[in-house]
């Protein structure tokens, strides 16, 4: 363990002054969507905040949560009472603001500005190929669950079993795949939401099943804020409410998210309404949060050590899909990073696939690829760039697939999500193509 520490007044100064510089970029791009404005920066930025300028504030008026060494997360409690790291941490987080504000706009995108012009590409067909694309991905879980029910002979009653189904697939070595395969349900879900000529109020009624399902097996308080948060999004970019009841509505959303996790707790941890305990609120952070690992990863970079054997190689992953023989090569790891953040967490000296994993996202993956400065900085480049092209075209179908691969980015790796990447590269080459009349 090695670790620098000043003192806690010292740690919390720094913590709010990075809050106090970041709040208004926040309020900021809050106030141009309700003013109208669809840049995928200001959709974006709101969830940059959560993951990771909102901890902040919860370490200051909470306190870092000190359940992390108590079930074996020391490198958390480490690098998140570490000072160098603690500095590190709250200097980037306002540097890639900075940039991201500067550099990642290329106009000004309102409402009445984005339009379907894929249609007279595609002709009638495109929304709906996109529709049922997205609906095969919504119900894919569902279809996994209902198959696994009918080889194993279960009853049926427990498909409305919140706590059975959030551990059914637990104990696979393929958790993994289940867990985000339900993420990206809930996400195409929206996508289809954003097509459907029907009230954004209708579908969720008319498909509160296969939600439900698709939530059970993620298992986490944080895919229903985002599809709570998406969907009052959808409600607004469709003009189902007005500006003014947007306000409205995005108080009601903030008390439903409190009222959903009080009753997370009570229904799978077991807790009372009256307090969150110490491994609650560790896991909420956990859940919500993704400073945690971002530190993480500062901190191994700091002190000389390596969440990864060979710098770049996890970014490449997918490459051993092409060509097997890489990865005997030495070319490629067979592992995804988050099964090398999960190890170097636990204390192993080397990777071991335990069958599940902490979740990390990209900058975290990419700072522990390339280093702290070259990291941050391909994740700048990477963040402006997609959102710049966003911007630029002005395409409903692709500023949605846009937000989606942005905030995917942010909350998972890059290697869970390989068929938004995919589709977001597929609909660049076609936008790109017509715009040069190829």
């Amino acid at each position: 363990y090695r670790s620098h520490r000043l003192l806690d007044t010292h740690m919390l100064f720094i913590k709010f002054f990075t809050i106090l510089l970041l709040t208004p970029f926040f309020i900021l791009a809050v106030n141009k969507i309700r003013l109208g404005y669809l840049n995928a920066l200001y959709i974006v930025y709101p969830f940059f905040y959560i993951f990771y300028v909102i901890p902040l504030i919860l370490d200051i008026a909470i306190g870092v949560p000190d359940q992390y060494s108590y079930i074996g997360f020391h490198m958390f409690e480490w690098s998140k009472n570490d000072t160098y790291t603690t500095v590190i941490y709250s200097f980037m987080l306002i540097i890639v603001t900075a940039i991201l504000f500067m550099f990642g706009i290329k106009n000004k995108v309102p409402i009445e500005a984005l339009h379907s012009d894929i249609n007279s590409f595609w002709a009638k067909y495109a929304q709906n190929v996109f529709k049922t694309v997205f609906l095969i991905l919504f119900f894919y879980p569902t279809y996994l669950v209902l198959v696994s029910f009918s080889r194993y002979g279960i009853n049926p009653s427990y498909l409305f079993d919140y706590p059975f189904l959030a551990r059914f697939y637990r104990p696979s070595l393929d958790f993994l795949f289940y867990y985000y395969m339900s993420f990206i349900s809930i996400l195409s879900f929206v996508g289809f939401l954003f097509l459907s000529k029907r009230k954004s109020i209708w579908n969720l009624l008319i498909f509160s099943f296969p939600l439900f399902i698709s939530f059970s097996i993620n298992g986490k308080r944080a895919i229903v804020a985002y599809l709570i948060f998406l969907v009052c999004f959808m409600i607004y970019i469709k003009k189902e409410v007005s500006p003014k009841k947007m306000v409205v509505l995005m108080g009601l959303v903030a008390f439903l998210g409190i009222f959903l996790s009080i009753l997370y707790q009570s229904i799978i941890r077991k807790q009372e309404f009256s307090a969150m305990s110490p491994s609650e609120y560790m896991g909420m952070r956990v859940d919500f949060g993704r400073d945690d690992v971002l530190s993480m990863a500062i901190y191994s970079s700091v002190y000389g050590d390596s969440i990864i054997p060979h710098d770049g190689i996890s970014v490449i992953y997918f490459a051993r899909f092409l060509y097997g023989g890489l990865v005997n090569m030495g070319l490629v790891t067979p592992y995804k990073y988050s099964v090398y953040a999960t190890s170097y967490l636990m204390g192993y000296s080397y990777p071991q696939d335990l069958g599940w994993g902490m979740t990390t996202g990209l900058w975290d993956e990419l700072v522990s690829n390339f280093g702290i400065i070259f990291g941050t900085f391909v994740f700048c480049i990477y963040f402006c760039f997609v959102m710049r092209i966003a911007d630029r075209y002005k395409n409903q179908y692709f500023t949605l697939l846009t937000y989606m691969f942005c905030i995917l980015s942010l909350a998972l790796q890059f290697s869970s999500f390989a068929i938004i990447v995919a589709l977001w590269g597929l609909f660049f080459a076609i936008l790109t193509m017509k715009k040069l009349k190829i």
